[in-house]
């Protein structure tokens, strides 16, 4: 449950793009830090960020607009700095814009991820990066490919996870971390000895586990060829299939999924449109059905 907002916390979480940037990144640099630390501290139940409770799990979602080859890069370097810093156990990153086998070793995201958990007490990392398997590479001269998520989750909230994975189309539409979750009780049993009976066979107790996923639905199409609608398009084209509604059918079903067997689901999107539109065609709409309700 979701305590009243601060207009600081309404701030961050109206889905703004990121401002990160660095000097090699070509884009004028903001940093996320100095801004965070511009706004006025708000209610302790998830405005102000300066405040951090030991029973809460703090999940972020950001567009980070290209993350560097280079994982000294200063903008990977402010990164880790946030993760650090507003002691995030959830990372749920879009717009990574990244073809990882075309990263040097040694600087692969989970090398990112030890300088930014290693002087944690309880460090530790659990992660999925999805990007585009499919796309020919042989005229590429960099590591960069429009799209891509990445599920991270760290230092104590690692301890729990189970599962990840990403989109089986292999284009990159989503990446996910599934985490134990409180142990289910049989009827009149306790949790250490209860057995549920799924579908004839019994079975050791189960748990209500938690999927966080991060998802970047293709925008509408461009005039290069390189923009995640054309990639998808391209891959889409041999089964004819209309590129946003194979995205969303997709992550549809596979939320049906998770949420048959149990698991609550929590999305973090860059949906290219206007999630407070509940209109019959939007995309928020399309996530209501599967069970999905609350919009931050």
């Amino acid at each position: 449950m979701r305590g009243l907002q601060s207009s600081a916390a309404g701030s961050r979480r109206a889905g703004r793009r990121s401002g990160i940037g660095g000097p090699s990144s070509g884009v004028s640099h903001a940093s996320l830090d100095k801004y965070l630390h511009s706004l006025p501290a708000g209610d302790w139940s998830g405005g102000d960020h300066h405040r951090h409770s030991s029973l809460a799990t703090r999940i972020c979602f950001q567009n980070v607009n290209g993350l560097p080859e280079n994982g000294s890069d200063f903008k990977q370097q402010q990164i880790n700095s946030w993760l650090k810093e507003e002691r995030v156990g959830i990372a749920l990153l879009a717009e990574a814009k990244t073809f990882w086998p075309s990263i040097n070793e040694g600087h692969g995201w989970s090398d990112r991820l030890r300088q930014a958990t290693m002087k944690s007490k309880q460090k530790g990392f659990y992660s999925s990066v999805a990007y585009n398997r499919h796309q020919d590479r042989s005229a590429a001269t960099s590591a960069v490919q429009w799209g891509g998520c990445i599920a991270t989750v760290l230092n104590q909230v690692a301890h729990r996870a189970k599962e990840a994975g990403r989109d089986p189309t292999g284009l990159g539409q989503w990446a996910y971390v599934r985490l134990q979750g409180r142990k289910l009780k049989a009827h009149g049993g306790n949790v250490q000895d209860s057995l549920v009976e799924v579908n004839d066979l019994v079975c050791g107790p189960i748990s209500k586990d938690l999927v966080v996923v991060s998802a970047y639905c293709p925008n509408k199409q461009g005039l290069s060829r390189s923009t995640v609608w054309a990639q998808h398009r391209l891959h889409f084209h041999a089964v004819n299939r209309k590129v946003w509604i194979a995205f969303v059918d997709n992550l549809c079903k596979q939320i049906i999924k998770w949420r048959d067997e149990g698991c609550e689901v929590v999305l973090g999107i860059d949906a290219n449109e206007d999630v407070t539109v509940n209109a019959p065609q939007s995309i928020r709409h399309r996530f209501r059905a599967c069970g999905l309700e609350e919009a931050i």
